[in-house]
């Protein structure tokens, strides 16, 4: 399992906006009982890809407000482009 860890950890930095690396990653976290890794490693890879029903569920069962996080990513995305046409 460590051995899976360690590669791949490799893909995502050759791959990092890659949503199944990312969930992928976040799936050997979860077994590997490093939850908080986990959970940023999903809700990387949701939001690269929210139509992703087997991450959003993943993240729901763990208590995250998927909706608060698509809200959450708009303000940022705006604040972006109001501070980019400043």
């Amino acid at each position: 399992l460590f051995r899976s860890l360690e590669q791949i950890e490799k893909a995502n930095n050759l791959l990092p906006d890659d949503p199944t690396i990312l969930d992928h990653l976040g799936d050997i976290a979860s077994v590997l009982n490093h939850i908080d890794k986990a959970i940023d490693c999903w809700k990387q890879s949701f939001l690269l890809d929210p139509k992703n029903s087997s991450v959003s569920s993943k993240l729901t069962a763990h208590g995250i407000d998927i909706d608060g996080l698509l809200r959450e990513q708009e303000k940022l995305k705006d604040n972006t482009e109001q501070k980019n046409k400043d």
